[in-house]
């Protein structure tokens, strides 16, 4: 073929390549360059389709339609994300001496409750402090995934150390402005390693305030701290 207006000649799979001319793809076989990928179809939920009804609007539905009342709630609590909050407080009896700690996980939908766990610990003897660190360490690291979720505590020392002082502690090798050591250093560094894995917000509000969550927390930790109580 010789292009109008010049003394080259073209090949008719040349041209279909060229920018000036472009025959149907099934001219001469399938050229690569000229040919989309093929595209795979999506069903409401975004999963794949089976390869024998993609293309064709009647199977498609055919396809949804067919899909379980079961699969479509799956599909939506997968996708589902409900507010996670832990409540936390420590006890202590003493101070030093026995203590307990304690926490309340919720998952909330709006005002709905969707699920809570109640957890609950202590020692023979600790600090109060101690405690209160030990409340949130042990809700996140309770946590099986990354996630997004708000602690409440009523110490200022976790709220505190956990929003604000850390960030010093850590660049002066855990010691403090005055060069002295940072007292329970091991629980904080445990707390900043857990809370590495979230996306955690702080919320701090005043103990024995009639804060139902923050009472049951303080249940809990009372809860924790018995069975050393008594020894």
């Amino acid at each position: 073929y010789r292009k109008p207006g010049t003394s080259f000649l073209y090949s008719r799979r040349s041209l279909c390549a060229s920018a000036d001319i472009r025959f149907p793809c099934n001219a001469l076989g399938a050229d690569p360059r000229l040919v989309d990928k093929p595209q795979t179809s999506l069903d409401q939920f975004g999963h794949p389709l089976p390869p024998n009804i993609c293309g064709t609007d009647v199977n498609l539905r055919r396809f949804q339609q067919t899909r379980s009342l079961d699969a479509r709630q799956s599909d939506w609590h997968s996708t589902f994300m409900p507010d996670l909050y832990a409540y936390t407080d420590g006890a202590c009896s003493g101070n030093p001496g026995p203590g307990g700690w304690g926490a309340l996980l919720r998952a909330m939908d709006g005002d709905t409750v969707v699920k809570e766990r109640e957890l609950s610990g202590g020692q023979a003897n600790t600090t109060n402090n101690q405690m209160e660190l030990m409340a949130a360490i042990s809700a996140l690291e309770r946590l099986s995934r990354p996630s997004r979720i708000t602690v409440v505590t009523d110490s200022q020392y976790v709220k505190n150390g956990v929003t604000g002082w850390i960030f010093g502690w850590k660049k002066n090798g855990w010691k403090t402005s005055a060069k002295k050591p940072v007292k329970n250093a091991e629980l904080w560094q445990r707390l900043d390693a857990a809370q590495a894995r979230h996306e955690v917000t702080w919320e701090w509000v005043k103990g024995h305030a009639g804060h139902p969550e923050n009472e049951r927390a303080d249940a809990l930790a009372r809860a924790g701290m018995a069975p050393f109580k008594s020894k």
